[in-house]
């Protein structure tokens, strides 16, 4: 298990196979609000603490995010979000879980496929930031050649080895809110929405492999 500190309020710990038997826990565990769960999150705030020096000013204010990692292990980010309580971090779990590896997928089985048919379509109107999963590059140019108008929108392709998914992350820069509407609209069309938090944004530029940097509909578009 490995702590790292992104910021005074934020910390993120990774979790491997390992860690998951010694402690128990399984993936559906994630899932359920179960005494065995609570004690798990518990315990990685506290080793937080010892191992970072992370100080929550309330563990009630505490949200938790969770992102899937190659070989098997998970992401957890901690943040301080006065405007969450702690009852609902198993609820923002489930929202921030998109796509696993094979060995976690197999066990998620029919909560995954389940969760899948949810995420067809995006389920929120970000006003600053979007985070859009691809199936596959053609659907990804398919979205790129559906948009006329881009100007002023701020985006970045990355890439997951391990579900083969196009990531693409959206920023309404200098675009009017009318112009970045339009394009969340449309990727709602070809792609599933993954998280409007930027801290979902940290994990995928860290984690995952980037192929566009910049300008990445405009580069797709041309490319098409």
């Amino acid at each position: 298990m490995e702590f790292k500190r992104i910021n005074s309020g934020t910390v993120r710990c990774i979790v491997d196979q390992e860690d998951m038997v010694q402690y128990d826990i399984k993936v559906e565990d994630f899932f359920k609000n179960s005494e065995n769960l609570h004690e798990f999150l518990h315990m990685i705030v506290e080793r937080a603490v010892e191992e970072v020096g992370y100080e929550p000013k309330d563990l009630g204010s505490l949200s938790m995010q969770i992102m899937p990692l190659p070989q098997n292990r998970l992401a957890i980010t901690l943040s301080e979000n006065t405007a969450t309580s702690f009852s609902d971090i198993l609820d923002n779990i489930k929202e921030t879980i998109s796509d696993m590896d094979t060995d976690i997928a197999n066990e998620l089985g029919r909560i995954e496929q389940a969760m899948k048919a949810k995420e067809n379509r995006l389920k929120t109107r970000p006003d600053e930031l979007c985070i859009i999963s691809f199936e596959n590059y053609e659907v990804l140019t398919g979205y790129a050649a559906s948009l006329k108008d881009v100007q002023g929108i701020m985006s970045s392709l990355y890439h997951n080895r391990n579900s083969k998914e196009y990531i693409l992350v959206l920023r309404k820069g200098r675009a009017s809110k009318e112009r970045f509407e339009r394009a969340l609209d449309n990727a709602a069309d070809y792609g599933k929405f993954v998280s409007d938090r930027e801290v979902f944004a940290e994990n995928v530029k860290e984690y995952l492999d980037c192929i566009i940097k910049t300008k990445a509909i405009n580069t797709i578009a041309e490319l098409a």
